[in-house]
């Protein structure tokens, strides 16, 4: 993965005006340099995980608040180079190098992004033209950081300024000045350094003197997430008991969090709580990224828990399609064209279990997807002869065809797999229809690149490093 990371720059000379406006407007912590070819540099915590909508607050608030110009910038994956230039805290222009990264954007949207560099040029030294801002933005480069640094140049910022961020910045020696926000303080962000760190002992201490154990971290999740991510089971007992949320936010709660990570023990304390009706709802969330990472044994336990093994999203995949499919091993193994690893001492992904155990507790067999597929299907696309027979004897429809072209595109990447279905034909639609190569390269949503990241490590050695 590549680099990524925020920051602004402010069009002031007055520092202590510029803090003072900063730890009114931050919700954690804030880096203040001193100023330099006119500019002063912003590095906000919260925006730094990539939260577009708190950078964007920010620079506005800055903008407003000092009635001057401000420019910020978000790259991301050294892919994407996004940004906003503000003046007196109204937006003058925006520009993203990559609108259609996650996904097809809309023509509007396009040019929404697009870029008005006429517009940037009272915020330009003397000399910088459109024809300049063009160049520098449209050039292609394997690294967006080169992009980043050429743009600031021309606006007259520190290019080394421009290409880093606050994590980056703070775990290294600087002297620029920590700003505290509104709500955080100096022991706040030391408990979130010692959740990150596993130093269980000062997160004790911290949180007996009061210290909200409902602190995000550096990544934007709750520190009992963080705890959890990191396998810290400790910690994240003692963030329980001193009444950490245990249900939001909805996108990385406690317990999506303990089914992605493997933490069965902890999910089987958070399976104990009496907020019956939260719980039921990150059930859902949960069971899909246990049944696609592959955790059979938390499979089993939140479908006890009430889970439903026939929910399913927009795209129709159920559960039990998911397991049929490998579930995430095979994102990986399309993105990387090769086998997912197995380290020595590690157990393969038993995804017969999961399947028996979604079956069990009553999935549908013969579900189709929104484009008509079924659990059967999947198992044969990706050579899973033994889950096959086990869909068979439950009663699975062989003569249930798939709509549209997303199965053709399916079988395409995975004909070496295939097994053969129960007719003769070999139509585009057809289990057994010819190949095409794999993808080179997939942006993956960073939950779903997590997920993979949970993959990779159940394939280490228990003793491997890092």
């Amino acid at each position: 993965m590549g680099a990524s990371f925020t920051n602004c720059h402010v069009r002031t000379s007055d520092k202590a005006r510029c803090s003072k406006a900063v730890a009114e407007l931050a919700s954690a912590r804030a880096l203040v340099t001193e100023t330099k070819k006119g500019w002063i540099t912003v590095y906000d915590e919260a925006s730094e995980r990539q939260d577009i909508a708190e950078l964007e607050r920010i620079a506005k608030g800055l903008s407003r608040k000092l009635a001057t110009d401000v420019l910020a910038f978000l790259l991301h994956d050294s892919d994407v180079f996004v940004y906003q230039a503000y003046r007196e805290g109204k937006l003058a222009d925006r520009f993203n190098s990559c609108p259609d990264y996650f996904g097809g954007a809309t023509a509007a949207e396009r040019k929404k992004w697009t870029g008005n560099f006429r517009k940037l040029l009272p915020l330009a030294p003397a000399g910088v033209s459109v024809e300049r801002i063009e160049r520098a933005l449209g050039k292609k480069a394997p690294f967006q950081e080169e992009t980043v640094a050429a743009f600031a140049r021309l606006m007259g910022i520190d290019a080394g300024r421009a290409c880093t961020g606050f994590c980056y910045v703070e775990r290294t020696p600087h002297k620029y000045q920590v700003v505290h926000g509104r709500g955080h303080s100096p022991q706040a962000a030391e408990l979130i350094d010692r959740v990150e760190k596993g130093d269980l002992a000062k997160v004790r201490e911290l949180l007996s003197i009061g210290v909200s154990p409902n602190l995000k971290s550096h990544l934007g999740e709750s520190l009992l997430a963080t705890a959890i991510r990191f396998h810290k089971k400790e910690i994240a007992f003692a963030l329980i008991d001193a009444g950490a949320d245990l249900f939001t936010p909805p996108e990385t709660n406690a317990v999506w969090s303990a089914s992605a990570h493997g933490e069965r023990e902890i999910l089987g304390r958070l399976l104990e709580s009496p907020s019956s009706k939260e719980l039921q709802a990150c059930l859902p969330t949960s069971l899909v990224t246990s049944v696609q990472v592959g955790y059979a044994d938390i499979v089993a336990d939140l479908l006890k828990a009430g889970a439903n093994p026939n929910g399913s999203g927009k795209s129709g995949l159920t559960p039990l399609m998911m397991a049929c499919f490998r579930g995430l091993e095979v994102v990986w193994e399309t993105v990387f064209g090769r086998e997912i690893p197995s380290g020595p001492g590690q157990k393969r992904t038993d995804w017969a279990a999961i399947v028996k155990i979604l079956l069990e507790s009553g999935a549908e067999v013969n579900t189709q997807a929104s484009n008509g597929v079924t659990a059967l299907m999947l198992a044969r696309t990706t050579g899973q002869k033994e889950i096959v027979e086990i869909l068979e004897k439950a009663g699975a429809d062989p003569t249930l065809k798939p709509t549209g072209t997303d199965f053709e595109h399916l079988v395409k990447k995975f004909r070496a797999k295939t097994l053969p279905g129960p007719g003769p034909s070999q139509d585009a639609h057809s289990v057994n229809a010819a190949p095409a190569g794999l993808p080179s390269k997939l942006h993956l949503d960073p939950k779903v690149r997590e997920a993979m990241l949970q993959i990779l490590n159940k394939c280490k050695p228990k003793n491997s490093e890092n």
